[in-house]
């Protein structure tokens, strides 16, 4: 008939199969305990702390000092030549090492603490974790921090609770 209007046509969208996986990523550098912290990624110095002033310890900030983190350096496609890092400890001793994030995450999956039942899909290529290099005294560790939806809220009494965003624990150096 002349006067039928078409039937509405509902956009199909494309979710994250499981396991998450993602193409960028946004990286940041956290110095505790050391002086004079140099970080060089993905093109450009992400970190140059002054040689002279020793960073604030860790415990300074409180427990759940990692759960500030966040993106420094944002939309990094995956991977850059590796992270160069040079610092001081904290006795003074001098340290330099290389990092290679491209072969830490060289399958590019999202680390996270959701299970795949809890997981609340989202819509392709969404998940673009922070990838953070702490720097301790004379240890390093490399975590990834991804905001990952939930099917129930994380604390009921919060109606915007419904992900899971920690930093997961990668790799650990000590020097």
């Amino acid at each position: 008939m002349a006067n039928e209007r078409p039937a509405a046509t509902i956009e199909q969208r494309e979710y994250d199969e499981w396991p998450l996986t993602f193409s960028r990523h946004s990286f940041g550098v956290y110095t505790y305990e050391t002086y004079g912290a140099q970080v060089e990624y993905a093109g450009r110095v992400q970190r140059d702390d002054d040689p002279d002033v020793l960073q604030r310890s860790s415990a300074s900030y409180g427990e759940d000092y990692r759960i500030a983190w966040g993106g420094r350096h944002i939309g990094i496609d995956n991977f850059p030549p590796p992270a160069r890092i040079r610092w001081r400890s904290k006795d003074g001793a001098l340290h330099s090492t290389v990092i290679d994030i491209g072969a830490l995450f060289a399958d590019q999956l999202v680390r996270h603490n959701v299970s795949e039942q809890d997981h609340d899909p989202q819509p392709k290529d969404s998940y673009r974790p922070h990838i953070a290099i702490e720097i301790n005294d004379r240890t390093i560790r490399v975590y990834m921090k991804a905001m990952v939806f939930t099917k129930e809220l994380q604390d009921p009494g919060n109606p915007h609770s419904g992900f899971r965003n920690e930093p997961v624990l990668v790799k650990t150096m000590t020097f």
